[in-house]
């Protein structure tokens, strides 16, 4: 457990370092000896977690996308394991955004440096494979195709947090999740557990 905690950590600083360097040299610019001397560690040390310097870059991606898949997973844990109605749906959006604005260094760098558009790329993705259930509808029944609602509200979903980090995070959490459900309220959007649908039964059909 200590030597996990560790490793952990020791990547933590390699991560800060890197974030460190950027906002002074352009990523083809930094080097290993550049990271290992800003995080005070040895090249043997990278090279025990880190194959080059791209590999680093991927790690640190996938580890972010990692982590805010185990936050919903958590959450849907702490509720018995199924989405029932709106209050779970805004429990895991404000536990999301809770854990975005705890690691917000992280965030403000992933979305302001080009080395990191596959971050993003990653994150759209990630949004349309886990928004699954279909949340929202137009309040006039509009649009009935699912897969469209889920890619809509996906990219929604990513343009609250791509707003809220260049906002530099002057919104807290409580405020940008009502911003996010009240801004789909008003251009027409309406849950459908409101219209009295069950999102566990559309949950288990889909599945």
């Amino acid at each position: 457990m200590k030597a996990d905690t560790n490793k952990l950590l020791t990547i933590d600083h390699f991560k800060l370092a890197l974030f460190d360097l950027l906002s002074k040299e352009d990523i083809d610019n930094i080097g290993i000896n550049d990271l290992c001397r800003r995080a005070g560690y040895s090249k043997q040390t990278f090279y025990r977690y880190f194959e080059n310097k791209t590999d680093f870059i991927n790690q640190l991606i996938s580890d972010e996308i990692v982590l805010y898949q185990e936050i919903i997973e958590q959450t849907v844990k702490s509720f018995g394991g199924s989405i029932r109605t709106d209050e779970d749906i805004k429990k895991i959006r404000m536990a999301t955004f809770n854990h975005i604005y705890k690691r917000r260094i992280y965030y403000k760098n992933l979305f302001k440096y080009a080395c990191f558009r596959d971050f993003r790329i990653a994150l759209v993705e990630f949004l349309k494979q886990n928004d699954k259930l279909p949340i929202f509808t137009f309040a006039n029944n509009a649009v009935s195709n699912i897969d469209y609602l889920n890619y809509v509200c996906s990219y929604f979903h990513y343009g609250t947090i791509d707003f809220w980090v260049n906002e530099n995070f002057a919104h807290s959490v409580e405020e940008i999740v009502d911003i996010f459900y009240q801004t789909l309220k008003g251009i027409g959007f309406v849950s459908l557990n409101a219209l009295g649908i069950n999102y566990d039964n559309i949950h288990k059909n889909r599945c």
